[in-house]
């Protein structure tokens, strides 16, 4: 069984992972899979932060104790100098290979197609921050959070491998026709966000489920 959310923001929101509000979680096992749909957040303090990295750990761990797999792709609002470390190895799963971060918390990589309990998967992260001017560069923001043209083909190649059909398509951003039909007016000018027009080109030439 899969379950979607997305924006944890670190411990931010990760009260939406509680056996209150999650209550389905009782019933899973390590072969049930949450899935963040990117902001993930906890990989932002290195081991190096002795004032936040402890409270990271404290969360990370409690996720990974969870009765279910935990699966992200990752976000705008994210540490990619930590998540694309060599403090996190790569291993093969699902068909593919994911970035291990705890025993059972992993993250899938832009642009590559899984195999998770039975559907096909395709992954792709990341987003334009419209907040980054009141960010740092490479201590609050990263230029990473927007996926580079090789992802951008590797992503496309990968799906024309399958005949453009797969059952879900996890993103963090999201196509035009969805940006137009939500109504974002407060955010028009993420209409520059350049993961607009090619996962409009996506959502136009591949066939989903969800």
């Amino acid at each position: 069984m899969l379950y979607i959310s997305g924006d944890i923001h670190g411990d931010y929101d990760i009260h939406r992972l509680s056996n209150q509000n999650f209550t389905q979680q009782k019933d899973l096992t390590k072969k049930d899979y949450f899935i963040n749909a990117g902001d993930f957040g906890l990989v932002w303090y290195g081991k190096e932060n002795t004032k936040y990295y402890p409270q990271q750990k404290y969360w990370l761990d409690w996720l990974n104790d969870k009765n279910f797999t935990t699966l992200f792709v990752p976000g705008n609002h994210e540490n990619y100098d930590l998540l694309l470390s060599n403090e996190f190895e790569r291993i093969p799963m699902f068909g593919d290979e994911v970035i291990k971060i705890h025993s059972s918390i992993f993250m899938l990589q832009t642009g590559h197609i899984y195999t998770i309990d039975g559907l096909k998967v395709f992954a792709f992260g990341g987003a334009m921050s419209i907040d980054k001017q009141r960010r740092t560069p490479y201590i609050s923001w990263w230029p990473e959070e927007i996926p580079s043209a090789s992802q951008m083909k590797i992503g496309l190649d990968n799906l024309a491998k399958l005949n453009n059909k797969v059952d879900l398509v996890i993103t963090h951003a999201t196509h035009k026709k969805m940006f137009d039909t939500l109504g974002f007016d407060a955010l028009r000018e993420k209409e520059t966000d350049p993961l607009i027009p090619y996962l409009t080109q996506v959502q136009e030439t591949v066939e989903y489920k969800a």
